[in-house]
């Protein structure tokens, strides 16, 4: 490789922000309830951003097989939390899960789904430049809610922090196309 090539290269990883780092990112959470977003959002610990699959099945064309697409597919996102002792992360998922079913009935306990217009909200989930702190890439999870809010393992092995997982389901998403 010469010099030039390797100059190239180093001008091309470097401009532009350079290459993103994992951890830095940031997420805005709807409002649900009393719970206050920032302190919500500064408790990420990880995130990942939404893929895109598209589902394809086989065609044969004048004798060959041919793949051709019928569906686009997302996976659920996956956030980490560092509760605080308050649990104020757990809550604000725990009620937000909760705005999806009615829950009483006259005095019965029973889940009635709820219409979606009533529990899904957006999402926003950002990747920020590590020199200068600008969002250099972000996406919106249109119409989202938590599915699912996981246990919170114990042990008196050790003093790790506990950690609370939500995936996030989402109708769509889409790039916010930032510059």
């Amino acid at each position: 490789m010469s010099i030039q090539s390797i100059n190239e290269l180093r001008t091309s990883l470097l401009g532009n922000g350079g290459i993103p780092l994992a951890n830095r990112f940031f997420i805005e959470l709807p409002a649900i309830g009393n719970a206050q977003m920032p302190q919500v959002n500064m408790l990420c610990k990880t995130m990942n951003m939404p893929g895109k699959q598209i589902a394809t099945v086989d065609r044969q064309v004048n004798g060959t097989l041919e793949k051709v697409a019928y569906a686009a597919l997302w996976d659920e996102v996956t956030l980490t939390f560092h509760p605080r002792g308050d649990f104020l992360i757990k809550k604000y998922f725990e009620e937000w899960q909760n705005m999806s079913f009615d829950m009483t009935n006259e005095g019965e306990v029973y889940h009635k789904p709820k219409y979606r217009s009533e529990y899904e909200k957006d999402v926003y989930l950002y990747q920020v430049n590590k020199d200068d702190g600008e969002v250099s890439y972000g996406c919106k999870l249109l119409n989202a809610f938590p599915t699912s809010v996981n246990a919170i393992g114990y042990s008196d092995d050790n003093k790790q922090p506990i950690e609370l997982q939500v995936q996030l389901t989402y109708r769509r998403w889409a790039n916010m196309n930032i510059t």
